[in-house]
């Protein structure tokens, strides 16, 4: 009876990271290639904002996902042993607090920047842009 929890488990894992991977696309670097323009200054900029995204809305989504799923087995195969689900409490009560305080950062850091005028949120999620020439 487990080994069709954990099946279904992967299944609904596998529906929910499927959305969040197809954000991933896209270069990290967006100069210097073939077919690309040069490297400026700004591009800098453009490039840690890339990585921003990339770790928050790829990789943390995931990880977080991940953590879930390990104190969900814990839960499961803990078969009344109090130590194991209290594990998988602790467990599933730091992803949630690791994933609030990541996001709560960003967010502060975002509100930061709109409030001395770096960025703007006009166009989006604090879209920093690198004319090209």
């Amino acid at each position: 009876m487990k080994i069709y929890n954990v099946f279904y488990l992967t299944v609904v894992l596998l529906l929910i990271a499927s959305p969040v991977l197809a954000i991933c696309e896209g270069p990290i670097v967006p100069c210097g290639g073939t077919g690309m323009p040069a490297c400026k200054f700004c591009h800098f900029f453009v490039v840690l904002d890339n990585i921003l995204k990339l770790v928050f809305t790829c990789f943390a989504p995931l990880v977080a996902t991940l953590m879930f799923v390990v104190a969900g087995l814990f839960l499961i195969f803990s078969t009344g042993d109090p130590n194991m689900k209290k594990k998988a409490k602790d467990i599933i009560t730091a992803t949630v607090i690791g994933f609030v305080l990541i996001f709560t950062a960003w967010l502060i850091v975002d509100l930061f920047f709109t409030m001395i005028g770096v960025a703007d949120l006009k166009g989006g999620w604090f879209k920093i842009e690198c004319p090209i020439e």
